[in-house]
């Protein structure tokens, strides 16, 4: 092999890692530990360390393993070119505080699987505003436990969204190829009960 052929070999393989073409892996269990690598051998604990270190990438898969967890932050992915949270086995997420939901905007190859939200609806505003003619009205506030704004492909399967204080799931102009497949959304207010 010629020298320049291994450099060449070199920029390539630096430049795919630069781009994050290949997803984190995250790996969390109820029985696990924030202060590990969050590896399939030494899982996270809590679903919420495990969303905020996928926020330091712009790919990533969590994978969690059966059981339940709670989800106390509100998380806004923007920017990912891959995002996956999936659930081995009987997965129940049930989110700690009423303002509190996963965002997704300008994102790609977006797959939730085989998991179960519960009482899960951070706040939002509607894309729909009227500034020309109407400079002091805002968008409406509402509430979704799941919110995707200018995304493409976007996978939900096995999923159960129950219990929301708002809408299950919003999705504003969502694109490419849009698979919602034996899922669930039942039980979810979808009201506008009092303000923030």
């Amino acid at each position: 092999m010629k020298l320049s052929q291994l450099i060449a070999g070199y920029v390539v393989l630096f430049l795919l890692w630069e781009s994050g073409t290949a997803a984190r892996e995250i790996h969390i269990s109820p029985s696990g530990n924030d202060s590990s690598h969050c590896t399939s051998i030494e899982p996270c604990k809590t679903l919420d360390h495990g969303l905020s270190i996928a926020l330091k990438s712009n790919s990533a898969q969590l994978m969690l393993i059966e059981g339940n967890y709670s989800l106390n932050e509100p998380y806004s992915f923007v920017n990912m070119n891959t995002f996956g949270l999936h659930g081995t086995g009987d997965v129940k997420i049930t989110c700690g505080n009423a303002n509190v939901s996963l965002s997704f905007l300008l994102s790609n190859n977006i797959s939730i699987e085989r998991v179960t939200l519960q009482k899960c609806g951070g706040w939002h505003t509607s894309t729909y505003t009227l500034h020309k003619y109407f400079p002091k009205l805002q968008g409406a506030l509402f509430k979704t436990a799941l919110y995707f704004r200018y995304c493409r492909n976007l996978r939900v399967s096995d999923v159960e969204i129950s219990h929301s204080p708002g809408l299950g799931a919003n999705l504003y102009d969502v694109g490419g190829v849009v698979n919602v497949t034996n899922s669930v959304f039942a039980n979810n207010s979808g009201l506008y009960d009092h303000a923030i």
